[in-house]
């Protein structure tokens, strides 16, 4: 089982605790901070859990795709109460999340399974699945700003969503 994809979680959860200040948090601070992304958190120790215990690759691109779902969601919540930092520092987690957890997993998927089976339709059911979330997101974002942590958030969501679009080629339809 790949380290990483089961480290990436916890990582993230770490980094959410104490995110959006460079400098040392107070202790109400850090308790506002930690409120703030209580449900964020107890998302992904759940999907961490499931992921750590699942083999299928599929089942394991598919919970990854849940977490990156669950942190869009508190990207877009960011933007609209103006909090483009927060936004910007939770689009850097999506990205690895998308790269190193969506991608990498379906991109393995894809070399257990031959082409024609019924598991190359849920390959491309869940690939698709999270295209489709991130370009809602990216439609939703300002399309042009003066704000860097703006500009940094959408880029990272186009970074990520451009790594499980090319994880898993498919022929063009005709």
């Amino acid at each position: 089982m790949n380290r990483f994809a089961l480290a990436l979680p916890l990582i993230l959860c770490a980094t959410l605790a104490a995110a959006d200040s460079p400098r040392w948090l107070t202790a109400s601070e850090q308790a506002a901070y930690l409120h703030r992304n209580l449900g964020l958190i107890q998302s992904i120790v759940g999907d961490s859990l499931s992921l750590a215990r699942e083999e299928d690759r599929l089942k394991r691109a598919d919970a990854c795709g849940k977490t990156a779902a669950d942190l869009s969601r508190e990207i877009q919540e960011a933007i609209d109460t103006d909090d483009q930092t927060r936004a910007a520092e939770l689009a850097l987690h999506l990205r690895r999340l998308l790269t190193h957890g969506v991608a990498a997993n379906l991109k393995d998927a894809r070399k257990d399974i031959p082409p024609g089976v019924s598991e190359e339709e849920r390959l491309r059911d869940i690939q698709k699945r999270i295209v489709d979330e991130l370009r809602l997101l990216e439609e939703r974002l300002p399309a042009s700003s003066t704000n860097d942590d703006l500009d940094r958030t959408i880029q990272r969501i186009r970074e990520g969503r451009l790594e499980v679009e090319k994880a898993v080629e498919w022929p063009k339809e005709k």
